[in-house]
């Protein structure tokens, strides 16, 4: 199961394979993703059809898919990248389940609604946006530095010049940019380059724990840290 831009795409080994069925080496395309919020996926196959749901919705479904197992070695279970990071997913897994039966829809649209009820309790973590100058950056990490990672955050300090929404901080903050997407580097502020940011708390967001941030700062606690949300 894979992303290729926004569709999800799947490669299956089946047997006797042939055009638009699965088969060794033919990738299917599933559905297309919504970007910019969370897709609720069920990609489902037994008797025979292979099914997929967005949102509880059936998007997907192809007949006569036998899965053939058997030539298959032991591997490793990975999600978010292949084995050496490439194929990276451009954006956040969770609540990643495995099941040894097959869905049927009104299953599929259950476990949407399901899932849909424990995000919505969430409380959504203070948004804050500033007009704020660059004071300092840390040395931008390389490709071969985060290995076998192939994206980075570097973290950057600011002086804060105006609260355009939000309260606090003032003074100086530390704001974690993406440094490196697919093991390519991203555009960052200059030093003294005064910009607008929307931050969240860095520690109240996926990123803090699933991603590579590099510092080269001097270690200060007492300097709130934040996410700079992507334009």
């Amino acid at each position: 199961l894979a992303q290729d831009g926004r569709r999800l795409v799947l490669q299956l080994r089946t047997r006797g394979g042939g055009e638009g069925k699965g088969g060794d080496g033919d990738v299917v395309e599933l559905v297309s993703l919504i970007p910019g919020r969370a897709n609720h996926m069920v990609i489902t196959l037994g008797g025979g059809r292979l099914r997929a749901f967005l949102d509880g919705e059936q998007r997907f479904e192809s007949a006569g898919i036998e899965p053939d197992l058997a030539a298959w070695g032991e591997g490793q279970l990975l999600a978010g990248a292949g084995p050496d990071g490439t194929a990276p997913w451009h954006g956040t897994i969770e609540g990643l389940a495995i099941y040894a039966v097959a869905f049927e829809p009104e299953q599929a649209r259950h476990s949407h609604l399901a899932y849909r009820q424990v995000t919505a309790a969430r409380d959504d973590p203070p948004r804050l946006v500033v007009e704020a100058t660059l004071r300092q950056t840390s040395e931008r990490p390389t490709l071969e530095l985060v290995s076998p990672y192939r994206r980075a955050l570097m973290l950057c300090e600011y002086r804060v010049d105006r609260i355009l929404e939000g309260a606090e901080p003032s003074g100086r903050i530390r704001v974690a940019h993406w440094a490196l997407l697919d093991g390519e580097p991203t555009t960052v502020p200059a030093e003294g380059e005064t910009v607008r940011l929307q931050l969240l708390p860095l520690d109240q967001t996926p990123q803090s724990l699933t991603e590579y941030l590099h510092s080269t700062l001097e270690p200060d606690f007492d300097i709130p840290e934040y996410y700079a949300v992507p334009r």
